[in-house]
């Protein structure tokens, strides 16, 4: 059998070195692009030589982008080259240029060997100041169990996948995957604030939300409870809220300000009822933002005087500051609370009720 011919030691490929040498450095990198998706390795080769000719080229090339380019195709011996061109060693304790980019994106088409020869360089499954990596986002909607436990085994944070699960289509699955197989916790919050809680009450998912509560979620003591109710109550979602409020969340006027806004009758009773707040607190606005709803107002205007809205203070306020609630109908306010306020007529005696 004839061994393989060294294409290094032929005269194509010497030509073709000799050929792109000549060209600017754009047109270099946009070969080398060419060759990558071409797939042929001896003519990869001859673009990275061709460039590597005057090193001062690579100051012009965008490094990550063809780096992103060669992981996608999984070549291997293509970021090998470059990165030993760029001097990126192996044992880095922090990846350089685009080994932190071929890392995800060799992750996210399933080229392990790629990535792990970028991990061995410094890259990593980083978070949250970094950005999150597609891969990440890919392995966690597509339920890639492979994928996941491959960048936790690279130092991906298991608990902020959990966050990242509770926004996916493949919420409950990953999730439970996450927390029972993985032993992931339950209560960490992205940015300081987006926890898998608080997600889940945002898109609706009830039985993520029980679900987290039932192994170890106590959002109720996070940054982000006050949203998490807001959030369920701008939905109307009464079992979410009388949960929220059995595990101890505290009720301030802003959320009862939302409930009458949007017309939400049974949460707003709800809070009301259960919420231990000062429906006359601040500014009267309370009964301003009942008049003004579009939803169900004749029932707000009712529920907010029964739960001692003070009308008289209300309309004073609403006389004295021309800011106060400044996008509703002034004159209309005005007349139902000084309609409220009027002195009633005593009923004709005789005349029964």
């Amino acid at each position: 059998m004839t061994a393989l011919k060294d294409m290094k030691k032929t005269l194509r490929y010497k030509h073709m070195i000799a050929r792109l040498s000549t060209l600017p450095p754009y047109k270099k990198e946009a070969q080398l692009k060419k060759e990558i998706v071409g797939g042929k390795q001896w003519r990869i080769d001859a673009a990275i030589e061709a460039i590597n000719a005057k090193q001062e080229d690579w100051n012009y090339v965008n490094t990550t982008e063809v780096m992103k380019l060669a992981a996608s195709f999984g070549r291997l011996q293509t970021l090998e080259k470059i990165c030993d061109i760029m001097e990126w060693k192996p044992g880095a304790r922090v990846a350089q240029g685009g080994v932190q980019a071929a890392f995800h994106v060799a992750s996210l088409h399933g080229h392990y060997r790629t990535a792990d020869a970028m991990a061995k360089r410094g890259a990593g499954p980083m978070y949250e100041a970094q950005g999150t990596p597609a891969a990440m986002y890919t392995a966690i909607n597509d339920a890639d169990f492979r994928k996941i436990d491959y960048l936790l085994k690279k130092g991906a944070n298991k608990d902020y996948l959990v966050t990242l699960a509770s926004t996916s289509e493949q919420y409950m699955a990953v999730t439970k995957y996450l927390v029972e197989e993985k032993q992931s916790g339950v209560n960490f919050a992205s940015q300081g604030f987006w926890t898998p809680f608080l997600n889940a009450v945002k898109y609706g998912r009830d039985d993520l939300a029980m679900y987290l509560l039932e192994h170890g979620a106590t959002p109720q003591f996070d940054k982000s409870a006050g949203e998490a109710l807001y959030s369920a109550v701008g939905s109307g979602n009464v079992t979410m809220i009388n949960t929220m409020l059995d595990i101890g969340f505290k009720v301030d006027m802003q959320t009862v300000h939302h409930a009458i806004f949007e017309g939400q009758v049974d949460a707003a009773k709800i809070l009301l009822a259960r919420g231990g707040v000062n429906i006359n607190e601040g500014k009267q606005e309370t009964l301003l933002l009942a008049i003004a709803a579009q939803k169900n107002a004749p029932q707000m205007v009712a529920l907010a005087l029964e739960n001692g809205a003070d009308a008289k203070a209300a309309l004073a306020a609403l006389k004295k500051d021309p800011d106060l609630y400044r996008y509703g109908n002034r004159a209309k306010m005005e007349k139902y609370l000084e309609d409220y306020l009027a002195p009633k007529a005593p009923k004709p005696p005789g005349v029964s009720l």
